[in-house]
């Protein structure tokens, strides 16, 4: 009988690759408010969860990709935290172009 093998995420790794989140989502909402972009603090308040989120997401697909014992999942989730809404887009218009150009061809 074979057992699947599974990765578990340990409550350090969420605490360590959270923070880096958090930290990058609110330095984008800085960021973002310094340069005009959010006006008032329901503004700043949305875009830190966005980015935040965002952060996560790409922290669990590093954790994913790379392992649970890979320090680049850190960097992945400070760099989604910081890129948010506008990183996500252009990673979907990369991923488009790139299946357009497999397909067309």
């Amino acid at each position: 009988m074979q057992e699947e093998a599974t990765m578990l995420i340990t409550t350090k790794a969420i605490t360590i690759h959270g923070a880096a989140a958090l930290f990058g989502a609110l330095a984008h909402a800085l960021n973002a408010h310094r340069m005009g972009d959010s006006k008032t603090l329901l503004d700043f308040v949305s875009l830190f969860i966005i980015s935040s989120f965002t952060g996560t997401m790409f922290f669990l697909l590093g954790f994913y990709l790379f392992g649970k014992d890979n320090y680049f999942t850190i960097v992945l989730g400070g760099s989604g935290g910081w890129l948010g809404v506008e990183g996500m887009s252009m990673l979907m218009a990369f991923i488009k172009k790139s299946l357009k150009a497999h397909f067309t061809n």
